[in-house]
């Protein structure tokens, strides 16, 4: 996991970021295809995915797309696992709370996270931009503030480099919606117990379909509920 940039000026920031990238991994980015094309088990069409969110994303993450999130971030970290656990190089910005114990426990390889906390909002499109060169997948929380301009160029940039990205809360032309809400915990009694489980259901929706899976975490137990219509 590389430690996140100090605080600078704009353009000192960026240069940061980008000299801790080329000194952790040459500069290279290995792309999540390449990955899948070495195993059987990993060839999805998309970003791989953790087994148990198989039932929501059958095909993986699209590469070069943007997905909108809403509700737990539990999901969030299990996106970031499987990734990093085939040698893909994920980041995760403007998240200062993000849950490292958790992307752990879903098998994420730390070693292969870049966190950048606190980027500046003036500085996050350059920060994200930079990202791509050798990131596979960027979760990250919405920018205070971004012109349609920034949009527009970003997601060229995101198709170009085929960096997926996924955004805590709202953003324009995103190509899928995931919605992750808490329907109960297992484990806890009258006033005793202790939480063993946490029940989710998951339901994605891309071009008006929408597909809804039922998880238990950390068992696993992942059920589908609805498939994709025809």
């Amino acid at each position: 996991m590389l430690p996140p940039p100090p605080v600078t000026s704009r353009d000192e920031t960026v240069a940061h970021l980008h000299d801790l990238l080329r000194r952790e991994t040459g500069g290279q980015k290995r792309q999540a295809g390449q990955v899948r094309q070495s195993s059987a088990v990993f060839a999805l069409p998309g970003v791989p995915v953790h087994p148990d969110l198989r039932d929501s994303f059958p095909t993986g993450l699209r590469l070069g797309s943007v997905y909108t999130l809403s509700g737990s971030t539990t999901v969030a970290m299990g996106l970031l696992a499987e990734p990093t656990r085939t040698g893909s190089w994920c980041a995760a910005v403007g998240l200062p709370h993000f849950g490292v114990e958790s992307a752990a426990a879903w098998g994420a390889d730390l070693t292969r996270l870049v966190l950048v906390p606190h980027p500046p909002s003036q500085d996050w499109v350059s920060v994200v931009a930079a990202l791509t060169e050798i990131a596979d997948l960027i979760l990250t929380s919405r920018p205070p503030h971004v012109t349609p301009g920034e949009v527009e160029r970003l997601h060229a940039r995101l198709r170009i480099r085929r960096t997926t990205m996924i955004v805590a809360g709202a953003w324009p032309r995103a190509a899928a919606h995931i919605e992750a809400v808490t329907t109960g915990w297992d484990g806890l009694g009258q006033g005793y117990g202790a939480l063993m489980r946490q029940r989710l259901r998951i339901t994605v929706t891309e071009r008006h379909r929408e597909r809804t899976a039922d998880l238990g975490w950390p068992v696993q137990a992942a059920q589908a509920v609805q498939a994709w219509p025809a």
